[in-house]
C-alpha cells in the first residue's frame, strides 16, 4: 500500500512538471514582439549575472491619467515600425484578438515581470542597440531572445 502510494506521489509530481514545461513551450511559440530597451548590469550573488532591462512601454505615457487607474492595469500595444509601443492602458482585461500585456502600475511606471535577463557567468554587459524579442500569451510575456546590433546575443 505504502509503494503504491509512493508511485502515485511520484506520478503526479512527474506530472506537474510535464505539464509546466509544455506550458512555456506553448507560450514561446507564440507570435514575435520586438521591444527596445536599455540595459543596467547589476550581479545577484545566488542566481548570477543578469541584466535589467528598462523598456520604452516602462513608463505611463503623459496622455494617461494615472490617478484613474488601478493598481495593476492592461496595455495595449500598437505597432510602430519595428517596435510595439503602448496604445492605451486599461483598468480591465481589453476583448480578445487584442495585443496587450498586464503589468503592476508603480506610480507612472510600469512593471512586466520581463526586466530581468539572466547571462552566463562573466560574459559581461552587451554595448550597443539593443532588443527584445518576446513571446505573449494571455497578457503574459517571456524574453524569447535579446539582440545586440540586430545579432542575437546570449
Amino acid at each position: 500500500m505504502r509503494r503504491l502510494l509512493l508511485y502515485c506521489l511520484l506520478g503526479l509530481q512527474i506530472t506537474g512538471l510535464a505539464w509546466m514545461y509544455a506550458m512555456n513551450l506553448r507560450a514561446l511559440d507564440r507570435g514575435s514582439y520586438f521591444l527596445k530597451v536599455r540595459p543596467i548590469d547589476p550581479r545577484d550573488l545566488l542566481r548570477g549575472d543578469y541584466i535589467v532591462l528598462g523598456y520604452d512601454i516602462g513608463w505611463l505615457p503623459s496622455s494617461v491619467n494615472e490617478s484613474s487607474l488601478p493598481d495593476k492595469v492592461f496595455v495595449i500595444l500598437e505597432k510602430n515600425g519595428e517596435f510595439w509601443s503602448i496604445a492605451s492602458v486599461l483598468p480591465e482585461e481589453p476583448a480578445a484578438g487584442v495585443v496587450y500585456l498586464k503589468a503592476d502600475r508603480r506610480g507612472q511606471q510600469l512593471i512586466y515581470d520581463i526586466e530581468r535577463y539572466y547571462v552566463r557567468e562573466g560574459h559581461g554587459t552587451p554595448s550597443g542597440e539593443m532588443k527584445v524579442e518576446v513571446a505573449i500569451t494571455d497578457g503574459e510575456a517571456r524574453i524569447k531572445q535579446l539582440f545586440v546590433n540586430n545579432q542575437p546575443w546570449d
